[in-house]
């Protein structure tokens, strides 16, 4: 979503932007492989919800009151996701680390398509993540509008 939102204004997102902690991960590790929400989750390390749910900034008080929850518990936080920049992608496959991190493997090209439905976009051509199918999407973010 930042990847799509910054190309559509025309912003150049920061590089540290590409990596980020999937809070689902210390969090299992912390409290157990709990399938749950963020509210469930917030109630489950004991602390009580605050604000309105899928509210921006109650969201993001509540994470960081849940991150000093598990912290406060001892756990060690490391980058658990990372997006390869669309730069540094060849025309031929690239060679990725593959979701748990043990050993590489070749991720497929990037394909090129055109909108065909009626509207503003209409005849615009777009690449995207060359892995996609239509029970689990893309296998990574990337897309892009063409430029010419």
């Amino acid at each position: 979503m930042l990847e799509f939102e910054c190309r559509f204004k025309n912003i150049p997102k920061p590089a540290y932007f590409n990596r980020w902690i999937n809070l689902r991960v210390p969090f299992s590790k912390v409290f157990g492989d709990v399938r749950c929400n963020l509210k469930e989750a917030v109630e489950l390390a004991g602390i009580v919800w605050h604000g309105r749910v899928h509210c921006g900034l109650d969201d993001s008080i509540n994470i960081a009151r849940l991150l000093a929850v598990i912290m406060q518990r001892g756990f060690k936080f490391s980058i658990t996701k990372f997006f390869m920049p669309p730069q540094a992608i060849t025309q031929d496959s690239v060679m990725t680390w593959n979701r748990h991190h043990q050993f590489l493997v070749p991720q497929p090209k990037s394909f090129k398509k055109v909108i065909r439905k009626p509207g503003p976009k209409c005849g615009i051509f777009f690449s995207g993540c060359g892995n996609w199918t239509p029970n689990k999407g893309a296998c990574c973010n990337y897309f892009q509008w063409a430029t010419t």
